[in-house]
């Protein structure tokens, strides 16, 4: 059957960098309070929306792909019960005449 939910190799792929990062960010407790000068105390809250965004992104993918797959499936499901309601029409007569040699 067709998988249409990559998104947790996909997270999992994410997870070492933003992991990563945290640590390299993180403000000790004595300069927690004061701004630093070089702006890194974000990085791990825009690591963290950056992944959150992605893996939103990436699930609302794989649901609209579902979704799509379903409506196209019951679509089909729907040809084909049209197909064999008419079947009988071209079906070859059960009669058939005999021929005479």
């Amino acid at each position: 059957m067709y998988s249409v939910s990559p998104s947790l190799e996909q997270r999992q792929f994410l997870k070492p960098w933003r992991f990563a990062m945290q640590g390299m960010v993180t403000p000790t407790p004595s300069t927690a309070g004061t701004p630093s000068a070089g702006g890194n105390t974000g990085m791990a809250g825009l690591l963290d929306r950056l992944a959150d965004d992605l893996t939103f992104d990436m699930d609302r993918k794989a649901e609209t792909e579902q979704a799509l797959l379903e409506d196209l499936l019951n679509t089909l499901r729907k040809e084909a019960r049209k197909i064999e309601e008419d079947a009988w029409k071209y079906a070859a007569p059960r009669s058939q005449p005999k021929l005479m040699s």
